[in-house]
Protein backbone atom coordinates (compact mmCIF):
# COMPACT_ATOMS: atom_id res chain seq x y z
CA UNK A 1 0.00 0.00 0.00
CA UNK A 2 2.82 2.52 1.12
CA UNK A 3 4.80 1.90 -2.49
CA UNK A 4 1.45 2.21 -4.75
CA UNK A 5 0.82 5.70 -2.54
CA UNK A 6 4.11 6.99 -3.17
CA UNK A 7 3.99 6.01 -6.63
CA UNK A 8 1.13 8.16 -6.82
CA UNK A 9 2.17 10.68 -5.81
CA UNK A 10 5.62 10.37 -7.29
CA UNK A 11 3.34 10.51 -10.87
CA UNK A 12 1.14 12.94 -9.90
CA UNK A 13 3.77 15.51 -8.50
CA UNK A 14 5.72 14.78 -11.83
CA UNK A 15 2.48 15.95 -13.48
CA UNK A 16 2.79 19.20 -11.73
CA UNK A 17 -0.44 18.55 -9.78
CA UNK A 18 0.78 18.35 -6.25
CA UNK A 19 3.86 19.28 -4.03
CA UNK A 20 5.31 15.92 -2.12
CA UNK A 21 7.69 15.49 0.43
CA UNK A 22 7.80 11.54 2.07
CA UNK A 23 9.73 11.30 5.47
CA UNK A 24 10.02 7.50 5.97
CA UNK A 25 10.72 6.77 9.99
CA UNK A 26 10.48 3.43 12.29
CA UNK A 27 8.33 3.74 15.08
CA UNK A 28 8.21 6.00 17.19
CA UNK A 29 9.12 6.67 20.86
CA UNK A 30 9.31 9.37 23.28
CA UNK A 31 8.00 12.80 23.29
CA UNK A 32 5.71 14.52 25.68
CA UNK A 33 2.46 12.36 24.82
CA UNK A 34 1.47 8.63 25.02
CA UNK A 35 -0.08 6.28 22.93
CA UNK A 36 2.85 5.06 20.54
CA UNK A 37 3.77 1.38 19.76
CA UNK A 38 6.68 1.92 22.48
CA UNK A 39 4.59 3.17 25.23
CA UNK A 40 1.61 0.74 24.47
CA UNK A 41 3.71 -2.67 24.05
CA UNK A 42 7.21 -2.46 25.08
CA UNK A 43 7.28 -0.55 28.49
CA UNK A 44 3.56 -0.78 29.62
CA UNK A 45 4.72 -3.07 32.23
CA UNK A 46 8.20 -2.25 33.33
CA UNK A 47 7.23 -0.71 36.63
CA UNK A 48 5.86 -4.41 36.94
CA UNK A 49 9.26 -5.73 35.92
CA UNK A 50 8.15 -6.56 32.68
CA UNK A 51 9.68 -5.62 28.98
CA UNK A 52 7.44 -6.76 26.27
CA UNK A 53 8.71 -7.67 23.00
CA UNK A 54 6.61 -6.58 19.97
CA UNK A 55 8.64 -9.24 18.04
CA UNK A 56 11.96 -11.58 17.73
CA UNK A 57 13.83 -10.23 20.71
CA UNK A 58 17.06 -10.73 19.10
CA UNK A 59 15.74 -8.91 15.81
CA UNK A 60 17.51 -5.19 14.78
CA UNK A 61 14.29 -2.94 14.32
CA UNK A 62 13.60 1.05 13.77
CA UNK A 63 12.92 3.02 15.99
CA UNK A 64 12.65 7.09 15.90
CA UNK A 65 12.47 9.41 18.37
CA UNK A 66 9.28 11.25 18.05
CA UNK A 67 11.06 14.79 19.01
CA UNK A 68 13.64 14.26 16.63
CA UNK A 69 11.33 13.31 13.78
CA UNK A 70 9.37 16.94 14.61
CA UNK A 71 12.46 18.73 14.02
CA UNK A 72 13.20 16.96 10.57
CA UNK A 73 9.63 18.30 9.54
CA UNK A 74 10.17 21.70 10.36
CA UNK A 75 13.69 21.49 8.88
CA UNK A 76 12.36 20.22 5.50
CA UNK A 77 9.66 23.03 5.48
CA UNK A 78 12.56 25.65 6.37
CA UNK A 79 14.48 24.73 2.96
CA UNK A 80 11.36 23.56 0.48
CA UNK A 81 13.59 26.19 -1.70
CA UNK A 82 15.94 23.16 -1.87
CA UNK A 83 13.88 20.33 -2.62
CA UNK A 84 11.83 19.11 -5.55
CA UNK A 85 8.03 18.55 -6.32
CA UNK A 86 8.61 15.36 -5.17
CA UNK A 87 10.98 13.70 -2.76
CA UNK A 88 11.15 10.41 -1.00
CA UNK A 89 13.81 10.95 2.35
CA UNK A 90 14.50 8.04 5.47
CA UNK A 91 14.88 9.50 8.33
CA UNK A 92 17.89 8.04 10.25
CA UNK A 93 16.26 6.39 13.77
CA UNK A 94 17.79 3.96 15.90
CA UNK A 95 18.50 0.27 14.74
CA UNK A 96 18.42 -1.71 18.10
CA UNK A 97 16.88 -4.95 18.94
CA UNK A 98 14.85 -5.69 21.79
CA UNK A 99 17.51 -7.26 23.71
CA UNK A 100 19.38 -4.04 23.78
CA UNK A 101 16.82 -1.71 25.04
CA UNK A 102 15.78 -4.41 27.61
CA UNK A 103 19.55 -3.96 29.18
CA UNK A 104 18.99 -0.04 28.34
CA UNK A 105 16.12 -0.22 30.43
CA UNK A 106 17.50 -2.54 32.82
CA UNK A 107 20.73 0.00 33.21
CA UNK A 108 17.86 2.99 34.12
CA UNK A 109 15.65 0.98 36.13
CA UNK A 110 19.00 -0.80 38.40
CA UNK A 111 16.81 -3.86 38.14
CA UNK A 112 16.33 -7.01 35.82
CA UNK A 113 13.58 -7.07 33.48
CA UNK A 114 11.15 -10.60 33.07
CA UNK A 115 11.42 -10.58 28.85
CA UNK A 116 7.48 -11.45 27.70
CA UNK A 117 6.52 -11.35 23.98
CA UNK A 118 3.89 -9.56 22.34
CA UNK A 119 0.72 -12.06 22.27
CA UNK A 120 0.06 -11.51 18.25
CA UNK A 121 -2.68 -13.86 18.38
CA UNK A 122 -4.64 -11.48 20.56
CA UNK A 123 -4.63 -8.56 17.38
CA UNK A 124 -5.30 -11.64 14.93
CA UNK A 125 -8.13 -13.14 16.64
CA UNK A 126 -9.81 -9.49 16.54
CA UNK A 127 -9.00 -9.05 13.42
CA UNK A 128 -11.91 -9.01 10.34
CA UNK A 129 -8.99 -9.84 7.47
Amino acid sequence: IRCAMEDLFRREAEAGRVRTIVLRAGDFFGGTGSGSWFDLVVAAKMNKGVYTAPGPAELLHEWTYLPDFAKAFVGLAENLDKLGTYEALNFPGHAVTDMEIKAAAEKALGRTLKLTSMPWWVLRAGSPF
